[in-house]
């Protein structure tokens, strides 16, 4: 090896992963390497750390948080009243909007004016017809 070999050869060098031609030439690399050599020592020690540990034969169940409820009853009534509201707005615009008006002109025939005292006109007959030529 020329160059000096990576943290996974050497854990695989410790776990015992490495083929013999890649174990061959990692041995002739430590015994020239003081440094590699510290690197190994260091990863073994930190393997047998991990191995030490002890791992319980049951691992205790995790407590999941309860789910959380959603209240849509406020939801609810807030669309109910938006509802109702709106329903409301519209009849009461369709009771106050006003209906159009058709306008035509009219004649007045008015038969035998009698003169009365007092200035007053009455009339015998009214006869009030549309003019539709007035139009």
């Amino acid at each position: 090896m020329t160059n000096h070999p990576h943290d996974d050869i050497l854990l695989k060098a410790v776990l015992q992963l490495l083929d013999t031609d890649d174990l061959q030439a990692l041995n002739r690399h430590l015994k020239k390497c003081p440094e590699c050599t510290e690197r190994l020592s260091r990863t073994q020690a930190e393997v047998a750390l991990l191995g030490s540990v002890e791992i319980p034969a049951e691992m205790p169940d995790a407590r999941l948080p309860e789910a959380r409820r959603i209240n849509f009853m406020p939801l609810l009534k807030a669309a109910a009243i938006l509802v109702v509201g709106f329903a409301g707005g519209f009849a009461v615009s369709e009771l106050l909007q006003q209906e159009s008006v058709c306008v035509k002109a009219q004649t007045l025939q008015v038969s035998s004016p009698v003169i009365q005292p007092d200035s007053f006109i009455s009339c015998e007959e009214v006869d009030t017809r549309f003019n539709d030529e007035a139009i």
